[in-house]
């Protein structure tokens, strides 16, 4: 009976057993992102001075410290009929009736859909060195995150 309380003991003595601990980080980032609402195309009226454009208008989900900007750069309109005609130069203007050439929307201007009322503005001297034809030309809208 001795031999076997001893081999019994041998299988019961305390054995060390060390722990380890090991982390697995997760993360994730979510991107800032928005959708820009630029006018539509536009026939403007023969020796209209001033046209309404559609709104201008940025919405959509910003990090906080981050803006959109928006600019906008002219091809003055040119005559496809005649490539002697001269051309009819243009310029954007805001509701005010100043020059308008950028903005800049921050996080809660895209969450509330802030928008910019544009006005094309062609001067009379313009209209007056027209010839007849078709003048076609075009804003362009450029945006980025900063």
């Amino acid at each position: 009976m001795k031999k076997y309380l001893v081999i019994l003991g041998i299988f019961f003595l305390p054995i060390t057993v060390l722990a380890e601990e090991k982390t697995t980080e997760i993360t994730t980032t979510i991107p800032s992102n928005y959708t820009l609402t630029i006018p539509a195309n536009q026939e403007i009226m023969k020796n209209a001075e001033t046209t309404a454009l559609s709104e201008l208008k940025v919405s959509g989900d910003l990090a906080p410290d981050q803006q959109v900007r928006i600019s906008a750069t002219i091809d003055e309109m040119k005559n496809k009929d005649s490539k002697q005609a001269p051309t009819l130069p243009f310029r954007l203007t805001n509701e005010k009736g100043e020059d308008w050439k950028s903005d800049t929307w921050g996080a809660q201007d895209a969450v509330t859909q802030k928008t910019a009322k544009l006005n094309l503005k062609i001067e009379k001297e313009a209209w007056a060195k027209a010839k007849p034809g078709r003048y076609e030309g075009k804003i362009i809208f450029t945006s980025a995150i900063e």
